[in-house]
C-alpha cells in the first residue's frame, strides 16, 4: 500500500525502475560506462599501451558523475528505495531488477553518501583549491567559493 501524501510525489508503484525512470537510465549508462573503463583499462594491460581518456574517464566514474548523479536526486533514490523495501521480492525479472536498485539506492544515499561527505568536509582549506580535488570533488561544491575561507 502506498500512502496518499506519496502518491500525490506522483510514485504510483513500488518498483524503483519506474519510481526512478530517467534516473534509472542514467544510473545503466554509469554502468556501461565503467564497463567502457574497465575493457580500457584490460586494453593497457594487455598492450603495454597509455590510452589518455582513461584517467578522464576515471575522475568522471569514481567521483563526479555518481557524486552529481546522487546528489542532485538524493530523495527520490531514498523513497524509491523505501517503497521497495515495502514489497515482497517476485519472480519476475523486473521486480527482482527493482528490488537491486532499491537496495543500491538505499545503501548509496544511507551508507556511501554520508561517508564521502564527511571525508570531503575534512580535507584541510589548502586542498580545496588543488586543481585534482577540483576535478575529483567539484560535485560536492557547485557554486560554492572555495578560494577563500568562511
Amino acid at each position: 500500500m502506498i500512502f496518499d501524501q506519496v502518491r500525490d510525489l506522483g510514485y504510483e508503484t513500488h518498483n524503483s525502475i519506474f519510481n526512478l525512470g530517467s534516473l534509472a537510465v542514467f544510473l545503466v549508462f554509469f554502468l556501461v560506462r565503467l564497463l567502457m573503463w574497465m575493457l580500457l583499462k584490460l586494453y593497457e594491460y594487455i598492450f603495454k599501451k597509455r590510452v589518455r581518456y582513461t584517467k578522464t574517464l576515471k575522475h568522471e566514474l569514481f567521483f563526479s558523475y555518481p557524486i552529481l548523479l546522487f546528489t542532485e536526486a538524493y530523495f527520490e533514490w531514498l523513497i524509491s528505495g523505501i517503497l521497495q523495501l515495502q514489497t515482497i521480492w517476485l519472480t519476475t525479472n523486473g521486480e527482482i531488477l527493482g528490488q537491486v536498485f532499491g537496495g543500491f539506492g538505499l545503501l548509496v544515499c544511507l551508507v556511501v553518501m554520508p561517508y564521502l561527505f564527511i571525508r570531503a568536509i575534512k580535507f584541510p582549506v589548502k586542498v580545496y583549491t588543488r586543481d585534482g580535488f577540483v576535478k575529483k570533488w567539484s560535485s560536492f561544491f557547485i557554486g560554492v567559493n572555495m578560494k577563500t575561507k568562511g
